[in-house]
């Protein structure tokens, strides 16, 4: 299993990490399958570690010891929420909703253990490339393909995309996230070959985002993107604004987004308001440590607006939600999550393109992702979340084990320029062969061919 040859060839992590990367478009049962295998395999690999010999993964301490403290007090938060619950039991039965949490520091640990770490993420920009068309594809026939059923109209005679997802918010949630790290190695990542592929990337995985109708989702793009727009300086920020503008505008000339786009001026009568509103009236009598989790729902017909609603389950914004069931506890615990992550991927600003690329996509996507939360509850939608964390696992295990980059300074002064060490293979290409256990950097390096080099 992870012997010092296991690094040259095919490892069990990739098995978990390229079937979450496919079930994250293809099926929630094979994401969460995957996921399964993943803890299976971490907790039996010290098992085969002893009977077949190999090192342990290097730098799990630093790598989880950052998110240990923040972890802890999140659902220590939650818990103290629970027993303080005027319905304990349904409280702690909704407490699920917030297990997803746990992905994070199971991608970080996975990630640590692979080898090839850039092999699913290209998978999973594949799988999202793939959904993206195929959404384009139910946007114009109106079929749901997997489910045998016509799909939501739209005006001028187009049609609500979900993909094989089941539902345009998660559908456009999922591709949100997968979009805005596509675009963040397509501005940041290395030049040439990975950079074209990412734009391309971007471009299919957007088709998604803008055929789902999830104009949620719509909001934390533009917020994610001007993010990305921010890094590269003044100059280009303004020129990718006006890019940005004239894609809007085209944008709004596809048959049905004009009309989807015009909910935004029907703000005051929105049912959204009522439900964000009711919140709020909930949350004045539960300020601390919130009415306890699930409460919005067992809460609303006491504190209800008068007025037509949607879902009543939640209120459809993750502040407002978190604030209802946990309280002002709840906000800081959430918070202190964020800027834990945000933090992380930021020291890889400054890191080679192979990582600045995911560092900067990161950002973007805890941007877009937190903005889109506004309007609809993300961090309670599973498949969503799940690939947030999916991403962001790996961003913050590169940027930690980047660590070693002065090395590589230290290389270009003796003779390699950083175009060269910038070169791309395929992103599947495993690391540089050798009897050696390699470093953590090199797991999360692209290793350049001689032949392209000297072609």
């Amino acid at each position: 299993m992870e012997t010092a040859h296991s690094d040259h060839g095919f490892h069990w992590t990739s098995i978990p990490l390229i079937g979450f990367a496919i079930g994250s478009f293809a099926g929630i049962a094979i994401a969460q399958t995957s996921l399964g295998l993943g803890l299976l395999g971490l907790i039996l690999s010290p098992i085969f570690r002893r009977k077949w010999g190999g090192s342990p993964p290097r730098d799990i301490g630093p790598a989880l010891g950052g998110l240990a403290p923040v972890l802890i007090f999140y659902f220590a938060v939650q818990i103290f929420a629970i027993v303080t619950s005027q319905h304990i039991y349904r409280s702690f039965t909704c407490l699920r909703g917030d297990l997803p949490v746990l992905i994070l520091p199971l991608f970080v640990l996975l990630f640590l253990r692979s080898p090839r770490p850039w092999l699913p993420l290209w998978v999973f920009l594949g799988m999202a490339a793939l959904s993206g068309l195929y959404g384009l594809w139910q946007f114009f026939s109106g079929m749901d393909l997997y489910h045998g059923e016509g799909l939501e109209a739209l005006a001028a005679g187009t049609y609500i995309a979900i993909g094989n997802l089941g539902g345009h918010l998660t559908y456009g949630g999922v591709h949100l996230v997968a979009t805005l790290l596509a675009l963040g190695l397509a501005l940041y990542g290395p030049p040439g070959r990975i950079r074209r592929w990412a734009w391309f990337l971007a471009l299919a995985s957007g088709a998604g985002l803008l055929t789902s109708a999830a104009r949620t989702a719509w909001v934390g793009f533009l917020a994610g993107s001007s993010v990305l727009l921010w890094g590269l300086g003044r100059r280009r920020f303004l020129l990718g604004l006006a890019a940005m503008i004239v894609l809007a505008g085209l944008a709004l000339l596809l048959p049905g987004v004009a009309d989807r786009a015009q909910g935004f001026l029907q703000f005051s009568d929105l049912p959204r308001i009522r439900l964000w509103r009711t919140a709020l009236k909930i949350w004045a009598d539960f300020p601390i440590f919130g009415a306890g989790l699930g409460a919005y729902k067992t809460h609303f017909p006491l504190y209800k607006l008068p007025g037509g609603y949607m879902s009543t389950i939640h209120p459809h914004n993750d502040l407002l939600n978190i604030a209802v069931h946990s309280g002002i506890a709840g906000l800081v615990a959430f918070a202190w999550l964020w800027i834990r992550l945000w933090r992380g991927l930021k020291e890889g600003l400054a890191a080679p393109a192979r990582v600045r690329g995911l560092a900067w996509g990161g950002l973007a996507v805890i941007v877009g992702f937190l903005v889109a939360g506004g309007g609809q509850c993300y961090f309670t939608d599973e498949e969503p979340v799940a690939a947030l964390w999916f991403v962001l696992g790996m961003g913050i295990t590169a940027v930690w084990s980047a660590k070693g980059y002065p090395q590589d300074a230290a290389q270009r002064k003796d003779g390699i320029d950083d175009e060269g060490l910038e070169a791309l293979p395929p992103l599947d290409q495993g690391v540089a062969s050798g009897t050696s256990q390699p470093s953590p950097t090199d797991r999360f390096r692209i290793p350049s061919r001689a032949g392209d080099r000297s072609g």
